[in-house]
């Protein structure tokens, strides 16, 4: 039998099916409107045949996976030895629902009950108040807080935007700086270029003239010995 587990989803607040049985008498059940409109009819049926096997089991509280058509149903429950009696509450929500609502939905109907049985003089039929009060309740109060989360989570989603939007003008912007420097670096290094073919082509014709100087000298020389001879 699998433990508790919390999980967070966009779901709605609702529990689909709660019951309250002592000694696997049912007492009690709540069933939630969503019920007729998901097609799970049987599901309280199904609940019912798992009632041994969960007032058998070792463990005070756990969840059983049912699969009922299309839709997988978590099968949540607590159990406890009240005045030699085992009381055992049970709540279905869809598997994709936060756990949360039917965690404490179950916990605060065991505990409603215990506080309940203390006075002898209450008749059992009277606890079917607070048994549908506490589940009304409890969903409206996740509900609530539900969409205040949501409204933080939007506000820190937009936030996380806002601050992304920033970072990419800012990172855009620098971009275009060390663009701006770069056509820079590259119309002085074309500058350079240049200007260093320049200054290479006058040195070319520097030494063409200074080696045409020094052959004229050559013949001019050649020249002059000769008519001394």
């Amino acid at each position: 039998m699998a433990g508790f587990e919390t999980c967070f989803t966009d779901m709605p607040w609702e529990v689909l099916y709660t019951t309250l049985t002592v000694n696997s008498t049912t007492l009690f059940t709540l069933e939630s409107p969503s019920l007729a409109q998901l097609g799970l009819f049987s599901l309280p049926e199904r609940i019912s045949s798992q009632m041994s096997r969960i007032n058998s089991s070792s463990t005070p509280m756990g969840e059983i996976p049912m699969e009922i058509g299309s839709t997988t149903v978590t099968v949540m429950y607590v159990k406890e030895i009240v005045q030699d009696d085992i009381v055992t509450v049970v709540t279905a929500v869809d598997s994709n629902m936060s756990k949360v609502l039917p965690i404490t939905t179950l916990q605060r109907l065991l505990q409603e009950w215990k506080l309940f049985k203390e006075d002898e003089h209450n008749r059992t039929i009277a606890f079917k108040v607070t048994f549908n009060h506490v589940i009304k309740h409890l969903e409206n109060e996740f509900s609530r807080s539900g969409l205040r989360n949501t409204r933080d989570e939007l506000e820190r989603t937009r936030q996380v935007m806002e601050d992304n939007i920033e970072r990419v003008v800012e990172r855009n912007e620098r971009i275009g700086l060390l663009v701006d420097k770069t056509d820079r670096l590259t119309e002085l290094s074309n500058g350079f270029r240049g200007s260093a073919t320049r200054v290479k082509r006058a040195m070319w014709w520097h030494n063409l003239k200074f080696w045409v100087a020094i052959v004229i000298v050559v013949i001019l020389l050649l020249l002059i010995c000769l008519k001394v001879i």
